[in-house]
């Protein structure tokens, strides 16, 4: 044995020392890859790694490329990135491990996956050393700059102005005037859009000035035409014109956003015809996500030339526009929707793959000694694994068992505490107004008691002039008194027997509402291993829209669960739709607003405005908060 593994020893280590590394080609890469980023993304895919060191550098190259050559990130490429940074922290590469969070925010971004991609930036400047004379301020301005975008698209302004004032300040380390100037105008434009105008009317004079003389002018006219947007807004017509005309002497392409913004200058002087004429070649340049804006210019044209019949037609098709838009906008969301990722199975599969590989090297470095042994373990194994996988289904098919009997045990359960509360509440009514016929009495004898207390009084005054019949009548009702004030304090005793023995049943009724509901608990949480729910879970894994013979189960399962909850939704709805229907049924079995989204093929948006539009349907008024309408649709039925 010892013999054995000195010689597999020895071909380990003549295996290893016939591995070359591939570093010299990484680095011809790497210098072409800012000048043709395309060719080099394509010769980086064929590259085969070598060593670890290879592997880690070719993943951060590849994803570089990538990203410089405008391709698309995917969610796959993360399972490569992150194994870079592991490895370039194992060996303590700052500036690796930097472009690798940097690459990682950048597929967080073309994910969509805001949140993220701004945790991932973030961490570029958190492990950046300030402290060496090498710091890549460089990445660490456009680390700041992606967050910036990132949180403006999340509509946190503020901190992406302050992002960008960082960029500002990185890019100006770096000696990177251009990025710093850019990033000194997009300042401006977000304390513009925040209604901050200061920045605007007393820094961009400067900032350009300033731009100017460092020889950038390509820079002035990239913002120029932008700026000149935000200044008519102020109504400041003569600081648009001249931002117009800068853009005019430095550049001057006829952009669609161009002649829009030319158009609404000419607007605000009141030359209309000039006006009209940048609207239509906005509308003969732009495409569907601008051609709203043309039609709102022509609409302000026709207006101050009092031609209503024109400008009511161009806001008609201004309308379509924006409809058409917003079409556009949710088909995207739902095919980025049905396009994310799966990170999880796609790191299990690497993980996965990378164990088939080590065990197939294994094998074949112990294929000559150890054959005979790997088949007799393998035929052994296999049968374990027979007997265990058969062990598994006897125990889940004897455990469903036990879940329906027990999902049958809770349903009756559930009917006898629904009867016997119906009882108890009946029980009740009865005594309140038995009750309340006992406050009626007991008012009527407190009110005789009165009249004959007044009488008595009055004939007290007359006694002495009145016979001894009128003496004989006073002991009579004084006799009557007493018998009615018993009567009353007998009737004060049975009042409060009563009080007591209602006080005590609806302390049972509560007792029963809080079984009653513990019981729904239960069955909801077993009805959520019916067929009808698990066939819209695995709609969900496959992130797949439910089809009709899925909603025929769930409404069977619901009928089973709940039978009154259609007839009565049904009651409260009329007509119910059979959208109205699924959303409910959807909400009953506890879905998540994403997951009903995913099932009935909605927006997040689409799925909030159906739920507010059924609390309408059925109640004739908008709900105060979303609990209201789980709350609703939980106590139908």
């Amino acid at each position: 044995m010892k013999r054995l593994f000195y010689i597999l020893c020895s071909l380990l280590l003549i295996m290893g020392c016939n591995e070359r590394s591939i570093k010299d080609e990484l680095d011809t890469y790497e210098k072409g890859l800012e000048m043709n980023p395309e060719v080099t993304y394509q010769i980086l895919i064929d590259a085969k790694p070598v060593t670890q060191e290879d592997r880690a550098r070719l993943a951060l190259l590849t994803i570089k490329a990538k990203n410089l050559a405008y391709v698309p990130l995917e969610g796959k490429d993360t399972i490569n990135v992150l194994s870079a940074i592991k490895y370039y922290q194992r060996k303590q590469d700052t500036e690796q491990v930097m472009l690798g969070y940097y690459l990682l925010g950048s597929i967080y971004r073309d994910l969509g996956d805001a949140p993220r991609g701004v945790e991932a930036f973030q961490k570029v400047i958190e492990v950046a050393d300030t402290t060496t004379e090498d710091c890549n301020y460089r990445l660490m301005a456009r680390a700041e700059a992606q967050k910036s975008d990132l949180e403006e698209l999340q509509k946190v302004r503020l901190k992406a102005i302050e992002s960008s004032y960082k960029a500002e300040y990185y890019s100006w380390k770096a000696r990177d005037t251009s990025y710093a100037f850019d990033n000194a105008f997009g300042i401006v434009t977000l304390h513009a859009l925040s209604n901050n105008s200061e920045p605007l009317i007393s820094q961009t004079p400067l900032l350009i000035q300033k731009c100017l003389e460092y020889g950038d002018t390509m820079m002035v006219a990239k913002w120029s035409w932008s700026l000149s947007w935000f200044y008519l807004q102020q109504g400041m017509t003569d600081e648009a014109q001249r931002m117009m005309q800068l853009y005019d002497r430095y550049d001057g392409t006829p952009y669609p956003l161009y002649y829009g913004t030319k158009g609404e200058l000419f607007l605000a002087r009141h030359q209309l015809d000039s006006a009209e004429w940048c609207f239509r070649k906005e509308l003969e340049a732009t495409d569907w996500n601008n051609r709203q804006a043309a039609y709102r210019g022509l609409k302000k044209v026709y207006t101050q030339r009092h031609q209503l019949d024109s400008a009511l037609w161009y806001a008609t098709l201004q309308c379509e526009a924006v409809d058409s838009d917003y079409d556009h906008k949710v088909s995207e969301y739902i095919v980025q929707m049905d396009h994310v990722y799966n990170y999880d199975a796609a790191k299990e599969k690497a993980q996965q793959s990378e164990m088939a590989r080590q065990q197939t090297k294994l094998t074949l470095w112990m294929v000559v000694s150890v054959f005979i042994i790997v088949v007799l373990l393998t035929g052994f194994g296999f049968k374990n694994y027979h007997d265990l996988q058969l062990r598994k289904l006897l125990e889940q098919e004897a455990e469903e068992e036990k879940l329906k009997a027990l999902l049958a045990e809770r349903e009756k359960q559930l009917a006898q505490e629904e009867s016997r509360r119906e009882a108890a509440e009946s029980k009740a009514a009865q005594m309140e107004a038995s009750l309340a016929e006992i406050n009626a009495d007991l008012e009527i004898l407190r009110r005789e008691r009165e009249t004959m207390q007044q009488e008595i009084r009055v004939l007290k005054t007359s006694a002495e002039s009145e016979n001894a019949v009128t003496r004989e009548r006073i002991q009579e009702l004084e006799r009557m008194l007493k018998q009615k004030e018993q009567d009353i304090l007998g009737a004060e005793r049975e009042m409060e027997l009563r009080k007591e023995e209602l006080l005590t049943q609806q302390k049972e009724m509560a007792y029963m509402k809080v079984t009653i509901e513990e019981l729904r608990k239960d069955a909801q949480l077993m009805g959520n291993l019916g067929d009808g729910v698990q066939q819209m879970r695995q709609c969900l894994k496959r992130n797949k829209h439910a089809n009709q013979d899925e909603w025929t189960a769930l409404q069977a399962q619901i009928i089973k669960l709940y039978p009154m909850f259609i007839p009565s939704l049904r009651k409260q709805m009329n007509p119910l739709t059979e959208r109205d229907l699924h959303l409910a049924m959807l909400i009953r079995m506890d879905f998540m607003p994403g997951e009903i989204a995913t099932l009935m093929s909605l927006s997040a948006s689409a799925v909030t405005m159906a739920r507010r539009r059924l609390y309408q349907k059925a109640f004739g008024r908008s709900p105060l908060t979303p609990e209201d309408v789980d709350k609703w649709i939980m106590g139908v039925g």
